[in-house]
């Protein structure tokens, strides 16, 4: 609900941190020491993307999308 009430701006720039905090967890994963730290990583990894899942859906169906990313008038 947060999400669908959201500014196209505001989901934006949720967006561009989801994928930051990816990469920042993509890289403690290749520096994991031992299995439970790579599990742990890896499952932080997955709810981050499906995060940005659900983000990304959101700003395609924002009322604004069209206006900001297309250029129509």
């Amino acid at each position: 609900r947060e999400l669908e009430a959201a500014s196209i701006e505001g989901l934006s720039s949720l967006f561009e941190k989801l994928g930051d905090e990816e990469l920042r967890l993509r890289k403690l994963y290749g520096e994991a020491r031992g299995d439970q730290q790579r599990r742990l990583i890896k499952a932080m990894i997955r709810q981050v993307a499906a995060n940005s899942g659900s983000v990304r859906a959101s700003i395609m169906a924002h009322p604004d999308w069209d206006d900001v990313y297309r250029g129509s008038d």
